[in-house]
């Protein structure tokens, strides 16, 4: 039943004859509106949101992505996964990256990851919708997470190319979904130690460590005793810090030399990056304390014998030294495996180091170095 004044349509008839088409357009306008949003707008836009997704395979809400540092994985297999991990935040910002068993403080209170799981207990009702698998690591077990998701796996890219950095054999894997980013430096953890190290000019970092392990039983350099004490002749200021874990061995005695400063097992990972950023050369042959160098963009020198430079050499403000024998790189070859002398590592002289190691401090100017 109309009210007075209105007609059938609800129309004030009252109203003069302009404020009646006035308002019947404005209702006709806002008709129109909401059946253009429900029948037209909302259909086109869910049919690009799909599109958009499906071309870019990139979700609207971000992915919750895993990734295992299990397996036979060194510390510079960690570091080199690190441009990996910095890549998928960059392709998936709103994404849920979980880092499972990272070792030690090397990563520590990184913000580009959510967080990290140290345990199985931590992760085994979690289910993940992909796992990048960097190269050497392995998938975690199963029953470790309720589900890994889409797996992405170094191997299934290692066998299509061959002597690359490691890196872009990570890379690859994020490449997979959509990634076209140019690769992301490596990254470390620094903390400064609380004990304090006397410095020189120049300071010299000697890192002989390695996995102690038959198949890269030659990749440690003998030589670094003979080093040290021709290092010591060079330059009379110099200070020599000696780096590693303290089941390393190194072919002197330390106790005798007051400048040199034997700190293997002193520090923590993110302790070693800090003495590392801090000196002015670091010598080493292919281990992860010269990956970790690398990371934080110190002068470095990276010895290699059976290893290949192109796979594991470093990419900022180091340099090589390789060994003059024709038989190397025997990395990726079953010759590794049936040498007994190792030649290879054997060959690289203690001049042909001193003169890489001249070259590089002429080369990084005035000393010193530290900042």
């Amino acid at each position: 039943m109309s009210r007075a004044g209105e007609d059938a349509t609800g129309v004030n008839t009252e109203m003069g004859f302009k404020d009646q088409l006035r308002h019947l357009l404005d209702t006709a306008r806002r008709g129109s509106a909401y059946l253009f949003g429900r029948l037209v707008r909302r259909p086109i836009s869910k049919t690009l949101a799909r599109r958009y997704v499906r071309r870019t395979r990139r979700p609207l809400c971000g992915p919750r992505v895993l990734v295992p540092f299990t397996g036979p994985m060194g510390i510079g297999d960690v570091v080199d996964a690190t441009p990996l991990i910095q890549a998928i935040r960059i392709h998936w910002p709103r994404a849920a990256i979980t880092l499972y068993r990272p070792p030690g403080d090397l990563l520590a209170g990184w913000c580009v990851v959510d967080r990290s799981a140290g345990h199985d207990d931590d992760l085994r009702p979690e289910s993940f919708d992909h796992t990048f698998v960097p190269m050497t690591a392995e998938p975690p077990e199963s029953g470790t997470v309720a589900s890994l998701g889409k797996v992405h796996s170094w191997r299934r890219y290692y066998r299509r190319y061959f002597f690359r950095n490691q890196r872009e054999y990570n890379l690859d894997l994020v490449r997979a979904v959509g990634y076209r980013g140019p690769t992301p430096p490596p990254y470390v953890s620094i903390k400064q130690p609380q004990r304090d190290l006397d410095g020189g000019s120049p300071t010299i970092c000697l890192a002989a460590a390695g996995k102690p392990t038959h198949l890269w039983r030659f990749k440690r350099w003998p030589y670094y005793g003979e080093l040290l004490g021709r290092v010591l002749e060079a330059y009379p200021e110099a200070v020599v810090w000696v780096l590693g874990l303290e089941a390393d061995e190194f072919p002197e005695n330390l106790s005798g030399h007051g400048r040199v400063f034997d700190l293997r097992g002193a520090f923590s990972l993110a302790e070693v990056a800090w003495v590392l950023r801090h000196a002015d050369l670091t010598i080493g042959n292919d281990c992860g304390l010269i990956n970790i160098a690398d990371a934080v963009m110190a002068p470095c020198i990276e010895l290699f014998g059976p290893t290949c430079e192109l796979r594991a050499g470093p990419g900022w403000r180091g340099t090589v030294a390789l060994s003059p024998t024709r038989c190397r790189p025997c990395q990726y070859s079953r010759h590794l495996l049936q040498c007994d002398h190792g030649t290879c590592i054997r060959a690289l002289s203690v001049d042909s180091v001193m003169d890489v190691m001249r070259g590089m401090i002429a080369q990084l100017g005035d000393l010193p170095l530290r900042t």
